[in-house]
């Protein structure tokens, strides 16, 4: 592995998540094979030796199966990315009697060895279901993979999936120059697609993943879907840095302070079955702390309109000293931003309400009043929250 990317994947699977968005954003060596031999280094040219009608296509899809991309050994070679140089290659092996040490030196150097622990995590990135998009780099500066895994557990239909690219200045995917910004693609339950990338290395490409449409047989969601490739590939020293994991507790939360009125011809809450609760609970970095953050509104949307709101607080999380909050995370969902929105959800004569979630740190609330002067009023009303375990990324200072 010839990165300071090691260093981090060396870590005692600590911090996995971070793990797989590094290895998405920045890139690893191929993971597929761990040594070559100069038999079997042979035995690829023979290949191309014995079906000289093969088309680039068509070679490239063999290639990619077994593990030694026709693209970079072309490049590594002297050949550019078309079909034309391509059958320049095939009749050059043809013509060999001996095999150049050279080509073999080349194809060795192409399926080079990589080290074990980068298979388990990418093995622990592959767990959850859903698109996993990761940047695969080679030795050669231009050349890079973009390598799409399709994980379902079960069967599942063929999922239509859409790549965007940012700028498709001096750059080719598998050989060809985009007439678009956009390239689509199906992919099956546990298919990998390899794109392969040739670049302009003075410039940056970014590459937007995303489900075309909804699909049956379960909502499909794309992991790590931003990717860049970087006018320099070379990872920050930042990510060597020492990582730990922490776990927040799923808990029940106090309830928050009850609810404000904003305005509305009067400052009474009523129990009308249009009343409607809307807002959001959401997770924040604020200095040393991870907080939770409720923000809710609640109107009456018929006779006299009154709104009210919630606005509460929680500290979840605070660091050590010595260390810093740099990510947090709910289940098996990436580091990074999680809300779970509530309603719009109108209420009824109890006024309470426990809807169920799978995505956000929430696992449910209910939304309750208190018990007002009459049967149609009420002085208030207030929100319980029950968490989800949190998980918090640690980087020591």
């Amino acid at each position: 592995m010839k990165s300071s990317l090691f260093s981090l994947l060396m870590l005692a699977n600590i911090a996995a998540y971070s793990q797989c968005q590094l290895i998405a954003k920045w890139g690893v060596y191929d993971t597929r094979y761990l040594s070559i031999s100069r038999d079997r280094a042979i035995s690829f040219l023979n290949f191309f030796k014995r079906d000289t009608r093969m088309t680039f296509t068509e070679a490239k899809e063999y290639s990619a199966t077994i593990g030694i991309p026709i693209e970079t050994v072309m490049v590594n070679l002297g050949f550019s990315l078309t079909e034309s140089s391509y059958k320049n290659f095939v009749e050059t092996v043809s013509r060999m009697t001996t095999y150049d040490e050279i080509f073999i030196e080349k194809i060795t150097e192409v399926s080079r060895t990589i080290n074990k622990d980068i298979v388990k995590v990418l093995e622990q990135c592959y767990s959850s279901p859903g698109i996993h998009a990761r940047i695969e780099n080679t030795t050669e500066e231009n050349i890079s993979f973009l390598v799409l895994k399709f994980k379902w557990e079960g069967n599942h239909d063929p999922v239509p999936i859409q790549l965007n690219i940012s700028d498709r200045t001096g750059m080719k995917l598998d050989g060809q120059q985009l007439t678009a910004s956009t390239k689509n693609y199906t992919i099956n339950t546990d298919e990998e697609i390899r794109i392969a990338i040739d670049r302009n290395t003075s410039r940056s490409y970014a590459f937007t993943v995303r489900v075309k449409r909804q699909v049956p047989g379960g909502t499909v969601l794309v992991r790590d879907p931003g990717l860049v490739l970087f006018k320099d590939r070379t990872v920050p020293a930042t990510v060597s840095r020492e990582l730990k994991v922490e776990k927040v507790t799923a808990k029940q939360l106090p309830q928050t302070s009850q609810a404000r009125w904003t305005g509305g011809e009067d400052e009474e809450l009523k129990r009308f079955p249009t009343t409607e609760l809307a807002g959001s609970f959401y997770l924040a970095i604020n200095g040393k702390k991870l907080t939770g953050n409720i923000f809710a509104t609640i109107k009456e949307v018929i006779s006299d309109f009154t709104s009210f709101e919630i606005r509460t607080s929680y500290d979840l999380y605070e660091a050590p000293a010595g260390w810093r909050i740099v990510g947090y995370g709910i289940s098996s969902e990436p580091y990074g931003s999680s809300v779970t929105n509530f309603g719009p959800i109108r209420q009824g004569g109890d006024w309470v309400s426990s809807p169920l979630y799978t995505e956000g740190p929430l696992a449910f609330y209910t939304w309750q009043g208190d018990s007002g002067r009459d049967q149609d009023q009420l002085e208030g009303c207030w929100i319980r929250c029950t968490l989800k375990d949190i998980v918090v990324l640690l980087e020591k200072e």
